[in-house]
């Protein structure tokens, strides 16, 4: 049986980024700017969050581990 592993960024390896500006969207679907992003994932490590999905929703996504693996139906 296939499996499914919906791929994730790691926010410390996001914070050593040289250029976060194109990164994250926000409520206006604007681009926010590198300083915000820099703040935004300092905020998620500060409280926990080690991983954040990278595109399609993921359910069952752990915010320390990640993807936990899907099973791809036949």
């Amino acid at each position: 049986m296939a499996r499914i592993l919906h791929l994730s960024y790691d926010v410390q390896g996001l914070l050593r980024w040289q250029d976060l500006s194109n990164i994250f969207i926000d409520e206006n679907e604007q681009y926010v700017s590198h300083q915000e992003a820099k703040e935004y994932l300092k905020q998620l490590f500060q409280e926990g969050i080690q991983v954040i999905p990278l595109g399609d929703p993921c359910e069952g996504f752990d915010p320390i581990n990640g993807c936990p693996g899907h099973h791809k139906p036949d």
